[in-house]
């Protein structure tokens, strides 16, 4: 007969010999005890043992009884040995259990231990408030043993003020009669003796051995640590009030993002903010945008000693720009780190010591543009009253002289040189940033097309004759307003420095698009919201250092040679223009690889206009109407008087503010031909403001050398028409005076 064999290895150690027996086709476990070798007495064989197996035989082969009188002696010893393995088998397991019901015992009485003796208390509450169980530690907490808590109302250990949170605490449990993030609840309790502590309840709804609901909760006594809080509560008082009432401003920032966290009242006093508007910016925001990423960086590189005062200039809501030290500290609050700045304002002693330092001083600090503004302002002035003599007489000369004279030819070039002449006070004007003329629609690719067709590239290109200038336009390019001059000289300028910088030659890259920007970029300048025109000049040149970057812009800052390939006023020029347009700029500049300019104009939903056509000096004549010229410069007012003469007006001069006021107190005048700039005395505002006590409805229009100003633009508001810029011509004179006289006031 052949047997199958297979050891299986239980868990107790025992080693079952699984053997199948041809005859009878039972598997029948023959045991081996590996850890203890017990030996089990078999019983004497009987008839029991006899129908046993013929009823196992029975069962697996559905056949009849096996008569065992038929069986051989070797069968009937094999299936002796099969009952009495069984046999064994049962006795083993029966030690299982019994050794598994010891353990079970002695596991029981382990955690038993544990949960009385358990550093919180554990208590087991009913659906209506009644304790059914509770640990020793819960029974200690609140003064009882443990079988007098039983069946008692959890409430009565509740101070009667906290009853509600308790109910509430139940409550929010209890709506679910299921299983739920455990709830945690503080209230004030109370036990058998009387004494009050402060109890913390994480309770969680369960359901006993029956499925009805019940509460099971961790009690825990925090007395002490909330009395640790109502310390760390007093001490935060005292410091709010120190913070709150210090003269300086207190900023805390975090010390991973630099975000504003928290700053006291002098903060908001100091940068004329409120504290929802310093809250939850940048520290960086607190300073000019020019030095904004500056302290960005110095902020971010916390190695750097910056614990003494730092001088630093700061800008407030309204922005003015102030100064003060700044003194930092590295603190924790609350497990963030923070770092406090503390602001100390010395605005006005730095303003007395600058006052002392004079120009020369101040023009190599942040001064520098408003200084050369005011020289710019006079040079301008100036040279405007001169430039408007040689262009005026040159006009008037030009309507004596007949065409067919030689000497008109050189009438015009006097003419076409001081119109020019113009044009560079203008340029002057723009680096100082006293205001863009001249305004209209125009479009930037139009403009780039027709300066790719001028002899100012064309002789740029002839110093550079490696250089490649490609163009990248947007076709559909938005329309923008500014002035063509200003904006042809601004990309003059750019180009002029890219060629440079590629001293071996290489591809120069100009480039438009439209942009629309949904957030602030901050780059080398930051760029606010908005619809934008974008005008990009790159270079394949040296780049720029970073240290050279910070002062690209600064006047009579450059690289090159004075006198001889710059001035160090191109770039100035540049930022003044795209200033004055109330634009952007960004640099990015990578040593030995280029440098880009990004400009960003704010785009105009306005059509580009016809060009203007000359008109007859018909449409302007006057009708012998009375007008007074007012303006300190004597060639000037002679030159507007035979001007205005020429047009067929009645006209008289003075040449000062107050000599204007005292002439129309005795004449009357139709119209005022006003000059804004007049030294010493009354200016033009000045002078208009004293017309009008005389004469309310006074009519005037204003001219001067400078570009149009608020003072400009207060004698506008106070009734004053259009304003000319000098040099003028007789056409722009005599269109304003007209429109000027046939407008009611």
């Amino acid at each position: 007969m052949k047997k199958a064999v297979k050891t299986v290895k239980s868990k107790t150690g025992v080693v079952a010999r699984k053997t199948r027996l041809a005859s009878t086709g039972k598997a029948v476990k023959t045991v081996k005890t590996l850890k203890t070798a017990k030996t089990v007495k078999a019983g004497p064989v009987d008839k029991l043992l006899r129908k046993l197996a013929e009823k196992i035989r029975r069962k697996e082969t559905k056949q009849k009884p096996l008569d065992i009188t038929k069986m051989s002696p070797a069968q009937i010893k094999r299936t002796l040995h099969e009952l009495r393995v069984h046999q064994i088998e049962l006795n083993i397991q029966n030690e299982e259990l019994q050794r598994s019901q010891v353990e079970l015992e002695a596991s029981r009485e382990s955690y038993f231990e544990l949960y009385n003796m358990a550093p919180v208390g554990y208590v087991t509450i009913s659906e209506k408030g009644l304790i059914l169980k509770a640990n020793l530690t819960a029974a200690t907490l609140l003064g009882c043993t443990k079988s007098t808590l039983e069946n008692k109302l959890f409430s009565l250990f509740i101070i009667t003020e906290d009853q509600y949170i308790y109910y509430r605490h139940r409550s929010e449990l209890s709506k679910t009669h299921q299983a739920v993030a455990p709830q945690v609840c503080e209230l004030r309790m109370v036990k058998k003796d009387g004494t009050a502590f402060w109890g913390q309840l994480v309770t969680t709804c369960m359901q006993d051995d029956k499925g009805a609901p019940v509460l099971r909760s961790v009690l825990t006594n925090i007395t002490e640590s909330k009395k640790a809080e109502g310390a760390i509560r007093d001490s935060e008082k005292k410091f709010r009030l120190a913070f709150e009432n210090s003269r300086d401003a207190i900023i805390w920032a975090d010390s991973r993002t630099g975000i504003i966290v928290d700053c006291n009242s002098a903060t908001t006093e100091l940068f004329e903010k409120t504290q929802g508007e310093i809250v939850g910016s940048h520290q960086s925001s607190l300073h000019p945008a020019g030095k904004a990423q500056y302290y960005r960086e110095m902020f971010a590189d916390q190695s750097r000693d910056m614990r003494s005062g730092v001088e630093a200039e700061i800008i407030t809501g309204k922005g003015t720009i102030r100064t003060a030290t700044i003194s930092v500290s590295n603190t924790e609050f609350e497990g963030q780190k923070i770092i406090q700045g503390v602001f100390h304002d010395i605005t006005s002693r730095k303003r007395a010591e600058e006052e002392r330092r004079g120009l020369e001083e101040r023009l190599s600090r942040a001064e520098k543009f408003e200084a050369l503004g005011l020289l710019a302002g006079g040079v301008a002035h100036d040279l405007n009253n001169v430039l408007g003599i040689v262009v005026g007489y040159a006009e008037l000369l030009l309507n004596v002289v007949d065409e067919k004279n030689p000497l008109r030819k050189d009438v015009v070039t006097i003419m076409e040189g001081g119109q020019r002449a113009s044009i560079i006070v203008d340029d002057l004007l723009a680096m100082a940033r006293r205001g863009v003329v001249g305004r209209k629609i125009l479009n930037l690719n139009q403009l780039i097309n027709d300066f790719k067709k001028s002899p100012g590239l064309g002789k740029i290109l002839s110093y550079h004759p490696f250089v490649q200038i490609q163009t990248d336009l947007e076709p559909d390019l938005l329309n923008i307003s500014g002035s063509s001059v200003h904006l042809e000289k601004t990309l003059y300028n750019l180009v002029s420095n890219a060629c440079e910088a590629m001293v071996n030659g290489g591809t120069l890259t100009i480039k438009t698009t439209n942009q629309y920007i949904d957030k602030p970029i901050s780059g080398y300048d930051t760029i606010s919201e908005g619809d934008y025109v974008v005008l990009s000049v790159s270079d394949e040149g040296e780049g720029i250092s970073a240290n050279d970057l910070k002062r690209i812009f600064e006047p009579f800052y450059t690289k090159k040679i004075m006198g001889r390939s710059g001035t160090g006023l191109g770039l100035p020029v540049v930022w003044g223009t795209v200033k004055d347009h109330h634009g952007y700029i960004d640099v990015v500049s990578v040593e030995g690889k280029g440098t880009t300019f990004t400009l960003y104009f704010l785009v105009s939903r306005e059509d580009i206009a016809d060009e203007a056509v000359v008109i007859p000096v018909a449409e302007y004549l006057g009708n012998g109407q009375s007008i007074l010229v007012v303006d300190d410069v004597e060639d000037q007012r002679n030159l507007a008087v035979r001007i205005l003469k020429l047009l067929n007006y009645n006209v008289s001069c003075v040449a000062s503010g107050e000599e204007a006021i005292k002439y129309l107190k005795e004449h009357k005048a139709d119209l005022l031909v006003l000059d804004m700039i007049m030294d010493p005395g009354m200016d033009g505002l000045d002078t208009y403001q004293g017309v009008l006590k005389i004469n309310p409805k006074q009519k005037a229009i204003i001219v001067s050398g400078f570009s149009e100003s608020d003072r400009v633009r207060d004698a506008q508001a106070l009734g004053a028409g259009a304003y000319i810029k000098k040099p003028y011509v007789m056409e722009k004179i005599g269109l304003a005076v007209k429109k000027e006289l046939e407008g009611k006031r």
